[in-house]
C-alpha cells in the first residue's frame, strides 16, 4: 500500500462534502476520470499541479468506492493508478484531489472511518457532531481522529440509541467526547469486536454523560493513556451493559477516572489492567470479576465501598497502592474457586471495614489483610487536597511522609 502524504483535514467552517478529498494540494484540485469496476487502473483527463503519489482521489458520483490513494501515474498515456480497485465502470466522472472535509456525519465522509480509510489519521481543526455510529462491518476496520493541534477538539453524538463506535479498531488522540441522548460509547455485536485506543483524551462529560462506555452482546476493548474517563453510570450503577460484560476489558496508564459506575467483568480474557492511575469514585463498589485478571500499579482509590470484589478463577495483583476514604480494598463475598492475588506496599487511610473474604476458597496470597506487613495503615492524610482533586503526596508524618519513605511517589 502508498504511504499517504499526510492527514486527511476536517473543517465544518472552510471545508467541503462535496468537492474535497481532504488528503492533497492545499486547494482542492479537480479532474476527470474514467474507471472500470474491478480495475485500480484508470484513465484521467489531467495530471493537476500540486497532486501527486499518495493523495487521495474522492469521485462523488461513485456508488461503490468513491475515495481512493494515488498509487502512481502514466502521464504519457493518461493514467492513474491507484491502491484499490475502483467498484463501479465511471466515465469522465469529476473527481477531487486535497482540500478539506467538512463534516464527519457526512455520509461520503463516513466511509473515511469504515470500509474506505487509508492507513493514516483523520485530523479535525474544529468540532464535530455525528448522528449515528462511526464505524465498519468488521473488526478489521480501523480508524484514527485526533485534534488538529494542542487543543482537544469535541466530537459529539446525538440520536437515541445510537453509539458514538461500533465495530473495528478507533484510535483517538486529544478527543473529548459528548453524549447528547444518553448514548454509549462503544457497542460490539455478536460477531465482531469494537476496540477503542485513546491518549490525551476526555472520554465523557458531566453535563452530557453517556449511559454505558460498552454495550452489545461481543467484546469491547479500552486503552486508555493520559486520559480521563468520566460519568459512565448506567441505571444499574455499572460503567457497562449487562449484555456486555462478559467482555468488557480495560487497559489504562496515567488516567483519571471520575464519578464511573461497577466495573463488572464476567468471563474470560484480559481483564482490568490499572497504571498509575487514580480513581475518584462515588462511594458504591469499583469492580467485581469471575474469570480474568486484575492488576494495579502505582495507583490511587478514593472514595468507594468495596473495591476488589472477587468470584471464581479471579487473580489480582496490587502494587504500591493507596486506598483513601473505603470501607473494604479487598473483599472476596462471592464464594467460587482459584481466586488469588498478590498485594505489595498497598497504604491505607480511613479504611473502615473488616475484609469480607472466604478465605477457603482463596489460593496463594500475599499478605491475606489485614495483619500482614504488605499492608501500612497511614494516621493522616497523605494527599495535599483531595476535596479538590490534588492527589499530590503531602510531607505528613503519618501520611504522605510515610509513603514516601516507602520509596512511592503518586
Amino acid at each position: 500500500m502508498t504511504t499517504p502524504n499526510g492527514n486527511i483535514i476536517f473543517n465544518a467552517s472552510t471545508g467541503s462534502d462535496t468537492h474535497a478529498s481532504g488528503l492533497g494540494p492545499a486547494i482542492a484540485v479537480t479532474l476527470d476520470i474514467t474507471t472500470s469496476a474491478g480495475n485500480s487502473t484508470a484513465s484521467v483527463s489531467a495530471f493537476p499541479a500540486g497532486s501527486g503519489i499518495g493523495d487521495l482521489v474522492y469521485i462523488p458520483s461513485a456508488t461503490g468506492r468513491k475515495f481512493n490513494i494515488i498509487a502512481g501515474a502514466n502521464q504519457q498515456a493518461g493514467l492513474m493508478f491507484f491502491d484499490e480497485p475502483w467498484d463501479d465502470s465511471l466515465t469522465d466522472a469529476p473527481a477531487y484531489i486535497g482540500g478539506k472535509r467538512a463534516t464527519l456525519d457526512n455520509a461520503d465522509s463516513r466511509r473515511l472511518t469504515s470500509g474506505e480509510s487509508p492507513q493514516t489519521w483523520i485530523e479535525l481543526e474544529t468540532d464535530q457532531t455525528i448522528t449515528s455510529a462511526l464505524g465498519g462491518t468488521s473488526s478489521s476496520t480501523q480508524a484514527r481522529i485526533k485534534s488538529s493541534d494542542s487543543s482537544n477538539k469535541t466530537l459529539t453524538i446525538s440520536g437515541a440509541g445510537q453509539p458514538m463506535f461500533d465495530t473495528g479498531t478507533f484510535y483517538l488522540r486529544r478527543i473529548s467526547t459528548k453524549a447528547l441522548d444518553n448514548n454509549d460509547f462503544a457497542y460490539a455485536d455478536t460477531t465482531a469486536e469494537t476496540t477503542v485506543r485513546a491518549s490525551k483524551c476526555i472520554i465523557g462529560d458531566p453535563n452530557y454523560p453517556f449511559e454505558n462506555i460498552a454495550s452489545g452482546a461481543s467484546r469491547c476493548s479500552f486503552d486508555f493513556a493520559e486520559s480521563t474517563i468520566q460519568d459512565f453510570v448506567n441505571s444499574s450503577g455499572h460503567i457497562a451493559a449487562s449484555s456486555n460484560q462478559f467482555g468488557l476489558n480495560v487497559r489504562s496508564n496515567n488516567c483519571i477516572f471520575k464519578r464511573c459506575g461497577l466495573m463488572y467483568v464476567n468471563g474470560r480474557g484480559p481483564g482490568l489492567h490499572f497504571k498509575n492511575c487514580i480513581f475518584i469514585g462515588t462511594g458504591g463498589d469499583f469492580a467485581y470479576g469471575n474469570y480474568g485478571f486484575y492488576t494495579a500499579t502505582n495507583c490511587i482509590f478514593y472514595n468507594y465501598n468495596k473495591v476488589f470484589i472477587g468470584g471464581g478463577f479471579w487473580d489480582y495483583y496490587a502494587s504500591n497502592c493507596i486506598f483513601h476514604t473505603v470501607v473494604d480494598p479487598f473483599a472476596y463475598i462471592y464464594g467460587g474457586s482459584s481466586v488469588g492475588g498478590e498485594y505489595w506496599n498497598i497504604f491505607q487511610y480511613n479504611v473502615t471495614g473488616s475484609y469480607t473474604y472466604a478465605a477457603a476458597r482463596m489460593d496463594s496470597f500475599i499478605g491475606q489483610p489485614p495483619s500482614s506487613s504488605a499492608f501500612v495503615n497511614l494516621t493522616e492524610d497523605p494527599f495535599v487536597d483531595v476535596e479538590n482533586e490534588d492527589f499530590n503526596l503531602n510531607d505528613k508524618i503519618g501520611g504522605g511522609a510515610e509513603v514516601k519513605s516507602a520509596l512511592y511517589s503518586v
